[in-house]
């Protein structure tokens, strides 16, 4: 999908119409999408290989020795130049060789920035790295080791060998990229296969990585301008000369107008002076225009007040205004009279309504008075029976009372009982624990004896720690230095039968040699023999032995010094007072386990246990004394038992029977208190209903009182229903003559002629004014154009105007010719950078639908995807930082792919490493992905590490598991 292209963001279209926007209707390119029978890379295979067809590197074998967990030696081998899976688990080493191959091309041998190269914990390694490639038709071989004085590198390409750093500037001149200065290596070093190599977990990112590629990229981009002059043109015009001349232009449309077309500088200068001179010339011409216009209106308003004076047109609206007011104001009085009338009305209506409230009220407490009364003498009637209810339920609760006391006292006699046999339970166990606690007691303290004696065992035996450590050190010193010796050694071996007279010299020790014999020499030695003849014997290494010989007398002598200030004869003795003390430790430790059994906290605390228990004991002996002896048994309480079971059973019964006692009780405090609150509710209410009658009885009397004397209240009612009716007469009356004087009309009236008399009369001083002011301002005018030529002016004014117009318009159309030309330079320049990476888009359009049916991705600055569109109904397309990462991560790879073919067609080796790149992918992208990766491994050698091995297995690709190569390297 494709967009319109507008000037500066360097999109690639796919097809173009002429008005210059994109046309979806038109077919797509042969390279826009997969057709069944159709080879899509045809044309772009075809053309690489008519321009590089002896190009090409593939790896053939890595080998790496002493580096990260590959301490043994590991070799791959068999790496074929297209497809080649490393699987294996995490941690197995897949990024190890990936990080191999970077440091056998990116990091110089002699670089310290590598230590991340060493196994973990060794730091006499010495990581190395063997590579197997062919390059160009010739098989190259590369050695390179690193940290350590040995690290060296070795490149042989056919017959040709380098060393050093030769090899390794070959190698970047080869590939692509360039060495570090100073430090490791970083991305911004490692040109064209930093952009094909792709690190775990950067899938995505790609800007960096084709920055740091753009020289050789745009190299290979204008390979093709050499035969094709379309393409040379636009490669030229793309170049720094098209730049150049377009930013000279740029400044020349700056110096007369801003970056949105608005004027400055001179062109601007010559418009604000235009417009100061159009302005004086207009204040000129309206002063003259003016002048006229008010000669004749000044002319017009003397005519208009002479009229006014002698008309005066505003006296017979003066006269009607005054009628009007008239009638206005008996309108008003009939209106205040209206509502005195009204409000007379309603102040008798409220004291009738009041009046007839008043009567109804006086029946209604007539009635309740009666009602109340009633109810008294019922009440009084329910109090007396409920009073002698309550009299029998107290003589019932009080013999339910007697009942309960002696019940509760059967209750304490029984639980007197029970707790004595409980307690002398308790004195059995107490007793029982004492005798286990102080037989505890003696059995520990032998323990405890028994561990002391043990400590003293220890410590006459223990050997100090750090004394043993030094010893334990020496011994294995000296281990190791005996056999170093013994390799060191030159064997001499004789069979001289019955001769005599061989003598061996070595030092100043001289040994006869007789019939058969061997010995082992670590230095220069003689053999004299019969006659005066002699041999020497120099063995290797003789020097390197006198010091391992040294080293171990040395050792020898602190190691007996050591022994000797432990009263130790040898390391044997040694060895026999070890295990002495460590037979001392293991019984010390079973007397202390012992002791910890016994007494877990400690003898003390046992002893306390048991002291404490034989206190418990002697004072529940003395509680178990009879109660009858102390004289606190219960009058009349049977004998207790010492069961108890028994004394258990006596105090359920007698608990039980306390219980029935108790709710027989409280059955009787129930219904006494019901009885009681009863009699006192109903006392309570009939309290209540006689000072209620005795209220209204009151109410009645003082109402009769006082109205005694004063005027019967349904006369009262009648009088104001007569005074009502003629209150409501003469305000209908008064409505009838507001009706007929029309009040809205009146108001209208008065105020449309107070509105026309005072619009007249302002109208009037309004002239006198303008009068005024016109006579002013013509003498200001005469005496103006009597100093001033208004004439002369207004025509010198018009001849400079006309000057400055000719020199806006020639400023003006310069720097409108200056933007036409920047932005037809600033096009064409876009559609040449367009035409100059039409191969690179050509290459990507031909992968991106395999993963994306009918997209389409364009290009931006940078030679870097902008956006995806996905089909004709997505006009704008989706921005390559808005799409998901694994999508991103798809985009980029197949970027990076492009970049290849376009770099490989140019006559650039290639080689594609992934290691875990396509993590983010699901089993319907990662298929489609794969496809495009086994097309590209049609042109290039790929190398995909992953540890997701049953995704690639149905692949048509080399394989390779790493467990099964790591089982195959020899053992270290």
């Amino acid at each position: 999908m494709t967009r319109p292209s507008q000037p500066g963001d360097g999109a690639v279209p796919a097809a173009a119409t002429a008005q210059g926007e994109f046309d979806f209707s038109a077919p797509a390119p042969a390279e826009a999408a997969p057709a069944a029978g159709v080879d899509q890379f045809g044309e772009i295979a075809a053309d690489e290989q008519a321009s590089s067809s002896a190009v090409g590197l593939y790896l053939q074998s890595l080998a790496v020795s002493q580096l990260r967990q590959f301490r043994a030696p590991l070799q791959v081998t068999g790496l074929q130049p297209g497809l080649n899976v490393i699987a294996g688990p995490n941690e197995s080493g897949k990024s190890t060789l990936a990080r191999a191959l970077r440091a056998a091309f990116f990091e110089r041998h002699r670089s310290k920035s590598v230590e991340d190269l060493r196994p973990l914990g060794d730091s006499a390694a010495m990581p190395s790295v063997d590579l197997v490639f062919a390059l160009h038709g010739e098989t190259a071989q590369l050695h390179k080791s690193f940290l350590a004085s040995g690290a060296h590198c070795e490149l042989q390409w056919g017959r040709e060998h380098w060393s050093g750093a030769q090899a390794e500037e070959q190698l970047a001149q080869w590939l692509g990229y360039q060495y570090a200065k100073k430090g490791a290596s970083r991305s911004e070093h490692w040109g064209i296969p930093g952009l094909l190599w792709v690190e775990q977990g950067r899938a995505g990112e790609l800007a960096e990585a084709a920055q740091h590629a753009r020289e050789p990229l745009q190299q290979a981009l204008q390979a093709p301008a050499v035969s094709n002059p379309l393409h040379q043109a636009a490669v030229q015009l793309a170049a720094s000369e098209g730049d150049r001349l377009l930013t000279q232009w740029q400044a020349e449309r700056r110096r007369s107008l801003t970056d949105t077309g608005r004027p400055r500088g001179e062109l601007a200068e010559a418009q604000a002076q235009q417009r100061q001179l159009q302005d004086e010339l207009a204040q000129v011409q309206a002063l003259l225009g003016s002048y006229a216009v008010d000669v004749d209106t000044l002319a017009q308003l003397t005519q208009a007040l002479q009229a006014d004076e002698a008309e005066r047109p505003w006296e017979p609206l003066q006269q009607q205004l005054g009628e009007a007011r008239q009638v206005q104001q008996q309108i008003a009085a009939w209106t205040q009279r209206q509502g005195e009338l009204q409000q007379a009305s309603a102040s008798a209506s409220q004291h009738l309504r009041w009046l007839r409230a008043q009567l109804q009220q006086a029946q209604q407490q007539r009635a309740h008075l009666a009602q109340r009364q009633a109810h008294a003498a019922q009440l009084h009637t329910q109090a007396q029976a409920a009073e002698a209810t309550r009299a029998q339920a107290d003589a019932a609760l009080a013999q339910a009372q007697t009942a309960a006391q002696a019940s509760q006292a059967r209750v304490q006699a029984a639980q007197q009982a029970h707790h004595r046999a409980l307690h002398q339970a308790h004195a059995q166990r107490v007793q029982a624990e004492r005798q286990r606690l102080a037989q505890a007691c003696e059995a520990a303290q032998a323990a405890q004896a028994q561990l002391q004696q043990g400590e003293v065992a220890w410590r006459t035996q223990a050997v100090p720690e750090p004394a043993l450590r030094e010893l334990q050190d020496a011994h294995r010193q000296q281990e190791r230095l005996r056999a170093q010796l013994e390799v060191a050694r030159t064997g001499l071996s004789w069979s001289l039968g019955d001769q005599h007279g061989v003598v061996l010299q070595v030092g100043e020790q001289v040994l006869p040699l007789q019939g058969t014999g061997q010995m082992g020499l670590t230095q220069a030695a003689r053999i004299v023999l019969p006659g005066g003849g002699e041999l020497r014997v120099s063995p290797g290494g003789a020097r390197d032995v006198q010091q391992l010989q040294d080293q171990l007398t040395q050792i020898e002598a602190r190691q007996a010094q050591a022994l000797a200030a432990l009263g130790l004869a040898d390391w044997s003795a040694l060895q026999a007072r070890v295990q002495a003390a460590q037979q001392a430790q293991h019984a010390l430790a079973l007397a202390r386990q012992q002791v910890r059994t016994l007494a877990p906290q400690g003898l003390a605390a046992l002893q306390a246990q048991r002291d404490e228990a034989e206190q418990r004991w002697q004072q529940l002996r003395q509680d178990l004394e009879p109660a009858a002896e102390r004289g606190d048994a219960a009058p009349g309480a049977p004998e207790p038992s010492l069961d108890p079971e028994a004394a258990e059973q006596a105090l359920s019964q007698a608990q039980a029977l306390a219980g029935q006692q108790a709710a027989r009780l409280a059955q009787a405090q129930r219904q006494a208190q019901a009885a009681t609150q009863a009699a006192l509710r109903v006392g309570a209410e009939l309290q209540a209903v006689q000072a209620e009658c005795a209220r209204l009885q009151g109410a009645a009397d003082e109402a009769a009182q006082e109205a005694e004397g004063a005027p019967d209240p349904a006369e009262q009612v009648q009088q104001l229903s007569e005074q009502l009716a003629t209150l409501e007469t003469q305000r209908s009356a008064i409505a009838t003559q507001l009706a007929a004087a029309r009040p809205a009309e009146v108001a209208h009236a008065v105020a449309r002629l107070s509105h026309a008399v005072a619009q007249l009369m302002a109208q009037h001083d309004e002239r006198k004014v303008q009068r005024r002011l016109l006579v002013q301002k013509l003498q200001q005018a005469n005496g103006h154009m009597a100093d001033e030529g208004l004439d002369e002016r207004a025509q010198r004014l018009a001849a400079e105007l006309a000057r400055t117009e000719r020199r806006v318009r020639e400023l003006d159309g310069r720097s409108q010719a200056l933007d036409l030309l920047c932005r037809l330079a600033t096009q064409h320049r876009q559609a040449a950078l367009a035409r100059f990476a039409s191969p690179l888009f050509l290459r990507m359009q031909a992968y991106v639908p395999w993963v994306w049916p009918q997209a389409q991705v364009h290009l931006g600055d940078g030679l870097l995807p902008q956006s995806l569109h996905r089909g004709a109904a997505d006009l704008l397309g989706m921005p390559v930082d808005k799409l998901s990462v694994g999508a991103r991560d798809q985009l980029a790879l197949i970027s990076r792919l492009a970049y290849a073919d376009l770099l490989k067609a140019a006559g650039r080796p290639t080689l594609i490493v992934l290691d875990d790149a396509l993590v983010h992918a699901d089993a319907e992208r990662l298929a489609a992905m794969q496809r495009v990766l086994r097309e590209a491994a049609r042109r290039h050698q790929v190398l995909v590490f992953t540890c997701h091995r049953e995704r690639w297995e149905g692949l048509a690709a080399a394989q390779f598991w790493l467990p099964d190569l790591k089982a195959g390297a020899p053992d270290t």
